[in-house]
């Protein structure tokens, strides 16, 4: 027991006595432990970061990055993301070029950083070598910040900057400066350039400026905090035109349905590393006939131990350990929370993903019991997050998510044979997806005319001052495809179509093909569908 005592000092030594020394041993177990929890979180994000194909909205990123600055800034009135990580990743990518490895890279890296950010911020906090390195575990091994650092999204600089907002607040409230304010201030307004969700994020960081705890009287900290606000609103005040914008279109009806409480509780759960959905059937293939292992053994399981966490600093009787407990609770959770309620009230937009920077944070109330309790043995207080850990590096085991396989659709089209023959893809990032790649895949001799509602110049030329996407509706693909037919140019049409989330103006496709083809055959790829249509001069030519 007292090796793992001596990673976490006692509490009355706590606020007059740094951390004591550990002894020889325990300290080489210590630094290993922690070396091979960044070697595992290394190799997992690292590992394999092209292995999977881009899915549509890594298509519109690349897309949209190869663009000057100013002419990105044009497109995003129509879209829902500010401008950080798209600004980033168009200079990440004039540096590095723009294969998937290199343009998903940026997100790693985010992710990779976020891992000492995360180590330090605990170790400050609890001031426990022992919560440093289960905050780091967390950080690490859980699936869904892997998932995302090999995604060409925003998601994984969302984490980083999250991390980095807070771990400037602890130091500015530690000790006040003008150059940790003005951090403050930078990774605050980074934040809402990051994400617009992260406008629900300003709560829980206001909450977490009041409550932690800090020698700075409330005079001093509510001054400092209208200082902040002031300099991130001052910052922020370009970009408020084009989020009334988004704010508009996304309220004339938005894809993700209205959430319940399992909802809730899976993204809770997803957050502390626990995979709801793949960990049952999983474990039930091995074990049959079990009725355990499924959400209603998982949830318990996590709510009960963050319960606990909470409990034990809210009723601990030192006031700034229930003030920390206080403003990362907020700091995790108001996000969340606020998300689902106005997601039931008015248009959904609760999309679990866009909670990584405050969720990151939930697996720190496992540490209030193992940093702050007087009342239960080292292993007692440890158990939770130990048992939590396990799982969650159980679902990371299991985790088989695949992405939508473009790259396999495009290699398809390419190998088909006949070379009279002409390609639609409607959905203009699918669109994009399939002129990218085959722009990697084509052999010389091999290339395919790729038709949508975009041409080759709009998808391809970076000079573009205006790129613009069409809007699928207001456009007619069951005529481009008449036509097409019609033309008698062409002995094959094939049509991709993303079919999960399918627009009402294609929901008709597979009808008129039938109709209007002298053979129809489908190649599925998951959500994709390939739709050759063998028109009726081809037949004749064969006979």
């Amino acid at each position: 027991m007292s090796n793992l005592a001596s990673l976490t000092p006692s509490v009355s030594s706590r606020t007059t006595e740094p951390e004591p020394a550990v002894k020889r041993p325990t300290q080489i177990a210590y630094v290993l432990a922690v070396s091979v929890v960044v070697g595992l979180g290394l190799w997992f994000r690292w590992r394999g970061i092209d292995s999977q194909s881009m899915w549509a909205d890594e298509g519109y990123t690349t897309w949209l990055t190869k663009y000057s600055l100013s002419a990105i800034f044009t497109v995003l009135p129509t879209d829902n993301h500010p401008p950080l990580y798209y600004y980033l990743l168009h200079l990440w990518r004039g540096i590095f070029g723009s294969s998937v490895f290199s343009i998903r890279s940026l997100s790693v890296v985010s992710s990779t950083l976020c891992l000492p950010v995360m180590y330090l911020l605990a170790r400050r906090i609890f001031e426990s070598r022992l919560c440093g390195l289960i905050a780091l575990s967390f950080a690490a091994l859980s699936y869904s910040p892997i998932w995302y650092a090999k995604e060409a999204r925003c998601y994984a600089l969302l984490e980083l900057v999250s991390c980095l907002c807070v771990y400037s607040m602890v130091l500015a409230l530690e000790k006040a400066s003008i150059a940790r304010l003005l951090l403050v201030c930078l990774f605050t307004t980074a934040l809402l350039y990051t994400h617009t969700m992260a406008l629900f994020y300003v709560p829980g960081v206001v909450v977490f400026w009041i409550c932690y705890p800090s020698k700075l009287d409330m005079r001093v900290r509510l001054k400092h905090a209208a200082l902040i606000a002031a300099v991130v609103l001052l910052l922020y005040a370009p970009w408020i035109r084009t989020l009334w914008t988004q704010v508009r279109w996304v309220h004339t009806g938005f894809w993700p349905a209205k959430p319940d409480l399992t909802a809730l509780l899976k993204t809770i759960c997803m957050y502390c590393g626990v995979d709801t959905d793949n960990l049952q059937p999983a474990i039930r293939a091995h074990l049959p006939g079990t009725r355990l292992f499924g959400f209603l053994t998982w949830v318990p399981l996590v709510v009960i131990s963050l319960g606990w966490g909470f409990i034990d600093g809210i009723t601990s009787r030192e006031a700034a350990v229930r003030r920390k407990v206080l403003a990362i609770s907020a700091f995790a959770a108001l996000p969340i929370l606020l998300v689902f309620v106005d997601s039931r009230l008015l248009t959904s937009v609760f999309v679990n993903r866009v909670f990584i920077g405050a969720g990151v944070f939930l697996p720190l109330l496992f540490c209030f019991p193992i940093a702050y309790s007087r009342n239960w043995s080292i292993y007692a207080r440890v158990a939770p997050a130990v048992i939590i850990l396990m799982v969650a590096a159980l679902s990371l085991s299991v985790q088989h998510e695949q992405r939508a396989d473009w790259r396999g659709v495009t290699r398809f089209v390419l190998s088909l044979p006949e070379p009279q023959r002409e390609v639609f893809a409607f959905q203009p990032f699918c669109q994009m997806l399939l002129d990218y790649y085959s722009n990697q895949l084509a052999h010389p001799g091999n290339s395919v005319q790729i038709r949508g509602l975009m041409t080759k110049a709009e998808i391809e030329d970076p000079t573009n001052p205006t790129p613009h996407i069409p809007v699928l509706a207001d456009a007619d693909p069951l005529g481009m495809l008449s036509d097409a037919i019609a033309s008698q140019q062409y002995k094959e049409i094939d049509v991709a179509l993303q079919m999960y989330r399918l627009p009402p103006s294609l929901t008709a496709m597979p009808g008129f093909l039938q109709t209007h083809c002298a053979a129809v055959t489908a190649t599925d790829f998951g959500g994709m569908r390939v739709t050759r249509c063998m028109l009726a001069q081809q037949r004749g030519h064969a006979g």
